[in-house]
């Protein structure tokens, strides 16, 4: 942090501060702590933060509520960090407490406070003198309060917001660098002090700077500026134009070379942030171009979210990994055998039953109950041993796992997932359809022939929804996906414990080690967990995501032609690569 050029004016502003205090410090030996707060229950908190002077970085990417570092050499600056009801307040001691810092050129006053980003946070920020860096892009502010006394202080507030947020701010005798989205709509109104402001990117209309994204995005970030006698900078920011670029001519590259129709893709970057791109259309008409939110079948990635919902039954004690499954089908072959486990991780021997299908429509486009699909597997006989460390992928497994969620819970198969999944993180383009009606939420599949293209609703031999359930029946979007994608790697789904539990591979097939869930890849040097979803009817769907990270990729392509394991994977590269480079 800087400081050498501010300890004058924040010695004269301290001792102005703290005038008739009556006692003196001095400078001490140099002391650093650390603490942290972990968040509870709590599904919002509000966060107090005051500083009467120092330093002061604020930053998200905490994995509790707080990770706070302290270093100061006056005794009585020690912090006091407090969280009771729902409200953390991290503070110096009164003012009356303070030592008299005037003429006292040679103190320390060092805060590092990073936050969590997994929960919306209500912020307030009061701020003496020194010098701040308030770096808030990829929290989940619900509000933002900041206070300002005399010193340097920059403010971030660029990223992805998802929902308007309002700022309010009291400059002070601050000089303030603030910088804002260029692709959120901002609004900045300044009640007029004799400070100088410099806006680099809005427009200005009396006291009031908007940018161009502003009336356009569907969010908006308000900042009510109390303008005090220092100087306001006013900067527009596209950290990640580069990434963009890089992700357009990724996307327009594939598009071309697979001749597919179309792709999208979604990127959550190292700070949080969420960027999407498309190229081509969802239909041959090239009327529909893909959009973040255009919903589509995923296929076997639905297999991911029956896995989660299985880790949460059992981090609530309501199963165990380890269980067999004759506990829940007395008469399965080999039940007292076959772990919960092994069905997650298609290390249970047991056929597929759609091999067993074959190419037969009559047994496609007939509606099934998940028991006759699980026994008409089973006339195939075991493909494997239990517990091999030879992957046989087998859709069976998942049935069996919607299977056991229902006994285990009371409650349907997508009851659960809905009620612990799409609910809680608002998906909104994301669902588990009724009977037979995917197509009708999803755009068309299609199937490239030498007439043209076939979509899927003209399909005489179309798969019956009942055919796919918990292993596949799932309509999502690139953006819910990556919603979902996130909160699994940020512990909001299942424990950070149980996420390693879910990533670590159990066998392997065709140079590819399957996980609990979903896979594992290794991408630039670093583990990768994420799933893929195909479907002879046109779709592809894929998720992917570095754990110990916020970085993870969506694409989606609807011609069964497309690939998205291969760019995924590069732009999971890519961005990857961004963060040794800076």
């Amino acid at each position: 942090m800087k400081r050498n050029h501010l300890w004058i004016t924040l010695a004269v502003f301290a001792g102005l501060l703290l005038t008739g205090c009556g006692s003196r410090t001095r400078v001490g030996a140099l002391r650093s702590e650390s603490q942290s707060v972990e968040l509870g229950d709590a599904k919002s908190v509000r966060v107090e933060i005051n500083m009467g002077a120092g330093d002061l970085e604020v930053t998200g990417g905490a994995d509790k509520l707080l990770e706070a570092d302290f270093t100061y050499n006056v005794a009585r600056l020690k912090p006091e960090v407090k969280y009771t009801d729902s409200t953390l307040v991290v503070r110096q001691p009164d003012a009356n407490g303070l030592p008299a810092l005037q003429g006292i050129t040679d103190f320390r006053n060092e805060w590092g406070l990073r936050l969590s980003d997994g929960v919306p946070i209500d912020l307030r920020v009061d701020l003496g003198a020194g010098t701040s860096n308030l770096k808030l892009a990829g929290l989940l502010l619900t509000g933002l309060d900041v206070s300002l006394g005399a010193g340097e202080y920059t403010i971030d507030l660029t990223g992805d917001w998802t929902r308007d947020l309002e700022v309010t701010m009291n400059t002070g005798a601050a000089n303030i660098s603030l910088k804002l989205p260029a692709d959120i709509g901002v609004r900045v109104e300044v009640e007029p002090g004799p400070n100088m402001i410099e806006a680099t990117g809005l427009t200005q209309d009396g006291n009031v700077y908007t940018n161009a994204a502003h009336g356009v995005s569907e969010v908006t970030l308000q900042v009510n500026l109390d303008a005090g006698i220092g100087q306001i900078k006013l900067e527009m920011v596209d950290e990640h134009s580069q990434a963009k670029v890089a992700l357009q001519e990724l996307l327009d590259q594939q598009v071309k070379q697979q001749n597919t129709l179309g792709m999208v893709m979604a990127e959550r970057l190292a700070d949080g942030t969420v960027i999407w791109a498309t190229s081509g259309y969802t239909s041959p008409s090239g009327n529909e171009r893909w959009s973040a939110d255009t919903p589509s079948l995923i296929a076997s990635v639905t297999k991911t979210f029956t896995a989660v919902v299985v880790m949460q039954l059992m981090e609530e004690g309501k199963l165990s990994l380890d269980d067999t499954v004759d506990a829940w089908f007395p008469e399965q072959p080999n039940g007292d055998k076959i772990t919960v486990r092994m069905l997650l991780s298609h290390t249970s021997g047991l056929a597929d039953y759609q091999t067993v299908f074959g190419m037969d429509p009559g047994k496609w486009t007939r509606a099934w109950a998940p028991e006759d699909l699980i026994a008409e597997a089973n006339k195939a006989g075991p493909v494997g041993e239990p517990g091999s460390k030879v992957i046989h992928y087998s859709n069976t497994n998942y049935f069996m796992l919607g299977l056991i969620i229902e006994k285990v819970t009371g409650n349907s198969w997508a009851h659960e997932v809905e009620s612990r999944i799409i609910k809680p993180l608002d998906l909104k383009d994301t669902t588990c359809p009724k009977d037979d009606n995917g197509q009708e939420i999803a755009v068309p599949g299609y199937i490239k022939t030498s007439d043209g293209y076939l979509g899927s609703d003209e399909f005489p031999w179309y798969p019956h929804a009942s055919t796919a359930w918990a292993a596949g029946l799932m309509v999502s979007s690139a953006s819910d996906l990556l919603t979902f994608a996130s909160a699994l790697f940020d512990g909001r789904l299942v424990s950070r414990e149980t996420l390693a539990v879910m990533t670590q591979p159990m066998g392997s097939v065709d140079g590819r080690a399957f996980a609990l869930g979903g896979v594992v890849f290794e991408v630039a040097g670093r583990k990768a967990f994420g799933m893929t979803g195909d479907s002879t009817t046109g779709y592809h769907a894929f998720f992917v995501g570095i754990p110990d990270s916020k970085l993870a990729v969506t694409a989606l392509v609807n011609t069964v032609e497309g690939n998205v394991i291969s760019p995924g994977l590069a732009a999971l590269e890519y961005i990857s690569q961004q963060i040794e480079k800076k």
